[in-house]
């Protein structure tokens, strides 16, 4: 187990890579639930918050968004195969997310995706549905509650795939709120993040 790489991103946001050792059951990803890739999410997440913080404890609100305490530093994580994502921000609530190119996204585009998205997609069809997915994760975990639906609420402006950069989209609520999600290839997966002010 260790850190493959850290790095501090434009918005301000500290983010980890943390590889653990290879999981022996199916790892968990956005397409399973198996009871034992959770239990190997959690103790990874342990393993690493212990690392990072051995004095902070990780707790989750109402909405389940976790938190450190003690402590006002604002946390997020996401799990894909033997890795971890970790982000951090002081004075905002972060987002973020990592995954691989899989195909499952492929028969799931229609429920994450607008008409328009699907459209506007070019490039590498399967990196830009992980792009998509990706970028709405991690504003939908910085937003940090319940119940917002993906294919209508969020939306991801065309965009170009590279190494590293930053994508627009916007979030509709009530009003039009805009949000920058900055990501990254790393060891084969996309990691995306975000930051949300309000």
């Amino acid at each position: 187990m260790g850190v493959v790489k850290s790095w501090t991103s434009d918005s301000g946001a500290s983010l980890w890579l943390w590889k653990s050792t290879p999981l022996s059951v199916q790892n968990y990803d956005i397409f399973s639930t198996h009871k034992k890739g959770r239990e190997k999410e959690r103790e990874l997440i342990s393993g690493f918050n212990t690392y990072l913080h051995p004095s902070k404890t990780i707790v989750k609100d109402e909405f389940g968004k976790p938190f450190l305490e003690p402590t006002d530093i604002h946390i997020n994580y996401s799990h894909a195969g033997d890795y971890l994502l970790w982000g951090e921000h002081e004075q905002f609530s972060i987002g973020v997310d990592l995954e691989s190119k899989r195909p499952q996204l492929e028969r799931i585009a229609t429920k994450f995706c607008s008409e328009r998205e699907l459209d506007e997609l070019s490039g590498d069809r399967l990196e830009g549905l992980l792009a998509i997915w990706t970028c709405k994760e991690a504003m939908y975990k910085a937003y940090g509650k319940k119940e917002v639906d993906y294919r209508d609420r969020f939306y991801v402006l065309p965009f170009e795939l590279r190494e590293q950069g930053c994508i627009r989209a916007q979030f509709l609520l009530e009003t039009v709120i805009d949000f920058d999600i900055e990501y990254r290839w790393e060891e084969g997966y996309l990691a995306s993040w975000t930051i949300f002010k309000l």
